[in-house]
């Protein structure tokens, strides 16, 4: 549980990073904020490249005279954080007898005693890896480890939107389509870092989506352990509902639950919908002018 302090901390960040319009300028402009949040003495963002499947040092504060700045993807600390989507804190003393990656040994000639790398990663994609580095500290507490999970979460989320513009830009054309998409996604990505109250959260979404797609259905179901069972929030509804409802799914055949357990995006026919949740459902679909729906999984990179 981040501290009230940390969460203020973070939404100055979504807010001096939800601007930016190219990779170059987010990454100038990105140390400090980032020290706001998260102090360090070495900060390092690696981003892969998909092409050449390699990890490539894209930031690094301070600019230090490294050995390398590509490696492959199964060469060191980096690309194992990436392959593996685990945060990990590595020490440069050499406590625990095991031998010190190439990299590591850099570090500790630099004077860095301690290192957290965590993934860059969205639930569209898996950008790369952000290190913090301490010079001053032996090793990160679990709370601070959170804390720079948090931090690179929103990162990744910046990072992602501006590649899609510069992505949009280069190809020299952007439909009204791509765009209404894009900036709904920068949206509802302030919103998510912004609002610290779910049914906020889902109140500021459901205005977003009624501005975006009216008419269309649109639902978010979470996870409630203790009832072992999907809580569903109707989002948008061809009615317009004003207020936010909630309805328990405890059928394990849902559209909604297949997808939260296989961790995919399915699609169902309205006639597969009747067959997995009942009629009922089905003639809602009906009424409403609907012929498919669409279920894709809530995913981070610490879980669903």
């Amino acid at each position: 549980m981040l501290s009230t302090l940390s969460s203020e901390a973070l939404l100055a960040l979504v807010t001096q990073t939800a601007g930016y319009r190219t990779l170059g300028d987010l990454l100038n402009g990105l140390p400090a904020p980032v020290h706001d949040v998260a102090p360090f003495d070495d900060l390092t963002l690696v981003l892969h490249d998909p092409g050449r499947q390699t990890m490539k040092v894209a930031l690094q504060v301070p600019a230090l005279d490294m050995p390398f700045t590509e490696v492959p993807v199964d060469f060191g600390p980096a690309g194992h954080v990436w392959l593996t989507q685990k945060t990990e804190v590595f020490r440069t003393d050499g406590a625990d007898g095991n031998p010190l990656p190439l990299v590591m040994q850099f570090a500790r000639d630099q004077g860095i005693r301690v290192i957290c790398i965590t993934p860059l990663t969205t639930a569209r994609a898996r950008l790369g890896v952000l290190a913090f580095g301490s010079r001053g500290l032996d090793d990160y507490s679990p709370a601070f480890v959170t804390l720079m999970e948090a931090v690179a979460g929103q990162v990744a989320l910046a990072i992602e939107h501006t590649l899609e513009l510069e992505r949009l830009t280069g190809a020299g054309q952007r439909s009204s389509s791509e765009r209404d998409r894009t900036q709904l996604l920068l949206r509802v990505t302030n919103a998510v870092a912004s609002e610290l109250n779910l049914s906020d959260l889902l109140a500021r979404i459901a205005a977003l989506l009624r501005e975006t797609i009216p008419g269309f259905l649109a639902s978010v179901s979470l996870w409630d352990p203790e009832s072992g069972a999907l809580r569903r929030h109707i989002l948008v509804s061809p009615e317009g509902y004003e207020q936010l409802t909630e309805r328990l799914r405890p059928d394990r055949v849902s559209p909604q639950r297949l997808a939260f357990e296989q961790g995919v995006t399915l699609t169902f026919s309205r006639e597969e919908v009747g067959a997995r949740s009942g009629a009922e459902s089905a003639r809602v679909l009906e009424a409403a002018g609907m012929r498919s729906i669409c279920c894709t999984p809530l995913k981070t990179a610490r879980g669903k």
